[in-house]
């Protein structure tokens, strides 16, 4: 068999403005809280890969490692769960375009698709 004509079916989605703001708007919260988070947990984590090569740490260090350090890992997953928070936005306001969205049939259909090999 040789195929004389392919083709796929492509889905379209009726997409407002409005609509269209609010997804991208929602995938760019999702990577700068993301962002920020991975910042954050790299901060504390250098602060306490730091304080491991040190015998004795200075005032300072102490309270980094011991109070900084934990507070910017408790942010870092606050703002993990907002990037997770805008990702499932986007996913469900897709969804929703996706369901409201109805299928325009093809005004003809293409007809003898395949031309049987010789």
């Amino acid at each position: 068999m040789r195929p004389r004509y392919m083709g796929r079916v492509m889905n379209t989605y009726p997409v407002s403005e409005s609509e269209m703001d609010h997804v991208s708007s929602l995938h760019a919260q999702a990577t700068v809280w993301f962002s920020v988070a991975s910042l954050l947990f790299g901060l504390a984590s250098s602060i306490w890969i730091n304080a491991t090569f040190y015998e004795a740490l200075t005032p300072e260090g102490a309270l980094a490692s011991h109070y900084l350090a934990p507070m910017l890992l408790v942010f870092s997953f606050g703002f993990g769960v907002a990037g997770i928070w805008a990702i499932r936005k986007r996913a469900s306001a897709w969804k929703q375009i996706k369901s409201e969205s109805i299928p325009v049939q093809a005004i003809a259909p293409a007809a003898e698709l395949v031309v049987p090999g010789k």
